[in-house]
């Protein structure tokens, strides 16, 4: 039989080892963090890259997500930060484009921080693509063009690009083929033999496809004759 030392001494460090446990919770950053999803994270596929998704109905100091993406399921990066909303009692959307390249498996979860550095992690999710990202546009100089489209792209390794640019009645007036090389790529087309009006850009690169739409503005042609009527004048 157990005396009545020995369980006060067993209760004494049950409640020592309780306390231990509730110190390192706290240490870990995980209480205290409040925000409620009304909308869990999801993950859409594009061909830029994947799209995460996600709403809350309730912040209570919320600075920031931090969202964070692993390959491994094991192993996680930061991908990106989206600023939280404070504190708010109303439904909140967020979003954010992930351009990770050459990767099919992604697993991502959200870490919530508090104005006063408590986070909590949200619960994981995975996306199987079903084409890796290897080509990327990475910036447009503008999608209104006048002699020049210009564009720039980064790639895994070095591939060919066939290009077109497709009229508004859905014909091919251009065809353009580019070697690209691994890395970023800084392209041009020329443009200035088409007439003002609105194109699509089309680039295949082996199994990846980009679309841009554009608007020509500036007809070369009418410049041109334009000028030449002021000289004549003169």
């Amino acid at each position: 039989m157990k005396t009545l030392n020995s369980l006060v001494d067993t209760a004494s460090s049950i409640q020592a080892t309780t306390f231990f446990f509730f110190l390192l919770f706290i240490a870990s950053g995980n209480v205290f963090a409040n925000c409620e999803y009304s909308s869990p994270l999801e993950v859409e596929e594009y061909e830029i890259g994947n799209i995460l998704k996600w709403e809350t109905s309730f912040e209570k100091d919320n600075e920031y997500f931090i969202v964070e993406r692993s390959f491994d399921g094991v192993n996680f990066e930061q991908a990106g930060k989206v600023e939280g909303a404070g504190n708010s009692f109303d439904n909140k959307a967020y979003s954010f484009l992930d351009m990770q390249m050459g990767k099919k498996y992604f697993v991502y979860r959200l870490k919530q921080v508090d104005f006063n550095g408590n986070y909590i992690y949200s619960e994981l999710k995975e996306v199987n693509r079903t084409v890796e990202n290897n080509v990327m546009v990475l910036s447009i100089a503008s999608t209104e063009v006048g002699d020049l489209f210009e564009f720039s792209v980064d790639v895994d390794e070095a591939k060919e690009a066939h290009c077109s640019i497709v009229n508004i009645q859905g014909k091919i007036i251009k065809t353009i083929d580019k070697t690209l090389i691994s890395g970023i790529n800084h392209l041009s087309f020329n443009m200035s033999d088409l007439p003002v009006g609105t194109y699509t850009f089309k680039m295949n690169v082996a199994q990846e496809h980009e679309t841009i739409v554009l608007r020509k503005t500036i007809d070369s042609h009418e410049e041109k004759d334009t000028e030449f009527a002021k000289v004549n004048r003169k």
